[in-house]
């Protein structure tokens, strides 16, 4: 990986088979490090290293037939989006294994690490960061997001996904969003979200039930309102445990119907907790 170092990488045909090893695409003025101009590409990516200034991966669905399924599968490789940069999946599947995959310090006020438009994404033991230092500063608040599904669906098992903002200026966090009837699945996945004072941090977005999100998390404690301030979820997702008044612990499952400053309810107690 530290060796042999590629620009970039273009897919134009239909590949049967296409593997990649031991090498590092992309870099500095690289526009993506890999393009995949013809739907239905099959390839493989074992000890990889990715690097996009700004864009990782880009789909194009293109090609005869366009509909034809393609598959890419990365191996205990890195993927990394440097000022700013994602991972789009159009028309292919992609699965990920063991992976580490990371996007920070976009120029504009987004930067969303996986956007997904159609077919499947599928990220098992990686982890995945969307980290924002206050490097390129912007006027107003930074919207940062790990997985935006506005089709097709995610799949994410025994993954870390951090999303920290260490800049000076607030930002809107979200952890899985999706809409149009997209579908995310995120079980058995933890969660690390962090931003500055006067932000906010969704773990759970459906846009109004646009799109559906089956995630359901045991949180450790009640989310410190300090690095996660205006946490939301979804409606009866998350749970955790409180010490309540009377010294024994209880039970408390996030609601949409308490008040915004109390969104825990207490199943013994039969009320709203604050954070």
């Amino acid at each position: 990986m530290d060796q042999t170092t590629l620009a970039s990488i273009t897919i134009t045909a239909q590949c049967a088979k296409a593997t990649f090893q031991d090498m590092t695409v992309g870099g500095a003025g690289t526009s993506y490090a890999v393009a995949v101009l013809n739907a239905g590409t099959k390839t493989a990516w074992t000890n990889v290293r990715l690097v996009g200034t700004p864009g990782i991966w880009q789909e194009y669905c293109g090609g005869t037939p366009a509909s034809a399924l393609g598959q890419h599968y990365f191996f205990g490789s890195k993927l990394e989006g440097q000022i700013g940069g994602s991972y789009q999946v159009n028309c292919d599947e992609s699965w990920f294994y063991g992976s580490e995959i990371t996007t920070k310090d976009s120029l504009t006020n987004e930067l969303t690490l996986f956007q997904v438009q159609g077919k499947e994404l599928h990220v098992y033991g990686s982890v995945v960061r969307v980290l924002e230092t206050g490097a390129f500063p912007v006027s107003g608040a930074r919207t940062l997001k790990a997985f935006a599904a506005t089709g097709g669906s995610v799949h994410i098992h025994g993954t870390g996904i951090d999303i920290i903002s260490t800049g000076t200026s607030p930002a809107l966090i979200t952890a899985l969003d999706a809409s149009n009837g997209a579908t995310i699945h995120a079980n058995a996945s933890a969660f690390n979200l962090s931003t500055a004072a006067g932000g906010s941090v969704t773990r759970i977005n459906t846009n109004n039930g646009s799109g559906h999100i089956h995630a359901p998390y045991l949180w450790e404690h009640i989310p410190n309102a300090v690095t996660m301030p205006g946490f939301t979820s979804q409606d009866g997702a998350d749970m955790t445990t409180v010490i309540a008044s009377d010294g024994k612990p209880h039970m408390v499952v996030y609601s949409a119907t308490c008040p915004a400053n109390a969104r825990w309810y207490d199943q013994v107690d039969k009320v709203c907790r604050s954070q």
